[in-house]
């Protein structure tokens, strides 16, 4: 009875009141109706819906049907449960790996882009600086070519004005 009322409860997301009559199931029958009662506890926790959520917990509920239950007929689907929460916590701890691995690298790439963003202002004040260079050198050309026509304009006037030999 109490079995079937926690089964109900838990179908019905009430995992604490579950619990609590599970529980009692294991207090008075704790033989006959052991394994199940076990079994159901790792369901309980196994349940991502429950709030309590916890694969160790489960776990290790499903590992005591196993090893105190050896001729229990839950055994193979404990075993199944308690290999496929393993995994799912393995790929959990992957998962986590690779998170960090992607913060690392967002990381990495803000700092690029900062550096980026330097090097375009860098490349913009040396564009800027480049232009007035150009322009400079273009006004110092031009006054180069106006000082050698004033400069071809005295040679011109000298060689006239000097007295023949």
């Amino acid at each position: 009875m109490h079995l079937a009322n926690a089964g109900a409860l838990m179908a019905r997301g009430r995992y604490q009141a579950s619990l609590k009559e599970n529980k009692k199931a294991l207090q008075r029958f704790s033989s006959a109706t052991a394994d199940q009662a076990l079994y159901q506890r790792g369901l309980i926790y196994a349940s991502i819906e429950n709030p309590e959520f916890d694969t160790q917990i489960a776990m290790s509920y499903f590992q005591r049907v196993i090893d105190e239950f050896p001729e229990s007929p839950l055994k193979t689907e404990a075993d199944i449960w308690r290999r496929l929460l393993k995994s799912l916590m393995g790929k959990g701890n992957h998962i986590d790996h690779l998170k960090d691995k992607v913060a690392s690298q967002q990381r990495e790439i803000e700092v690029s882009q900062g550096a980026i963003d330097r090097l375009s202002a860098s490349e913009i004040l040396l564009r800027t600086e480049a232009e007035r260079l150009r322009i400079k050198v273009e006004k110092l050309e031009y006054q180069l070519e106006h000082f050698k026509k004033i400069d071809l304009g005295i040679e011109k006037k000298k060689r006239v004005s000097a007295p023949a030999k």
